[in-house]
């Protein structure tokens, strides 16, 4: 008995010993997310700016089909990636708790 006590105590000294770091290791990852969900938005404002610049004639109009296809499709993926960016990052602050480790690895590889 006395030995498996001995054990029990060790392992809440441990665990005494690495709350400090879990709860840097969270903070660390909150901000992070963070991070990423602001770099998302501004990726999406982009976009919108590249609309945006078209049509005020900061840059110009498009004059041509190709120009004007590069112009709609560069500001459509700004917008649609910098939005995705930001819900997935969202998404996986907000729900972290609750689901499964297949789906973090899944939103993991969808921010990749």
């Amino acid at each position: 008995q006395p030995r498996r006590h001995r054990c029990w105590q060790r392992c809440a000294e441990v665990a005494a010993m690495a709350r400090p770091c879990a709860d840097r290791l969270r903070r660390s990852k909150n901000f992070f997310a963070l991070v990423g969900a602001v770099v998302g938005l501004l990726f999406a404002l982009q976009g919108a700016l590249e609309f945006a610049g078209g049509l005020v004639d900061l840059e110009g109009m498009p004059v041509d089909f190709w120009q004007g296809c590069r112009w709609v499709a560069h500001g459509l993926m700004c917008i649609v990636v910098g939005l995705a960016c930001f819900v997935i990052e969202a998404w996986t602050r907000l729900t972290y708790r609750w689901f499964d480790p297949a789906g973090a690895v899944a939103a993991r590889v969808g921010l990749a």
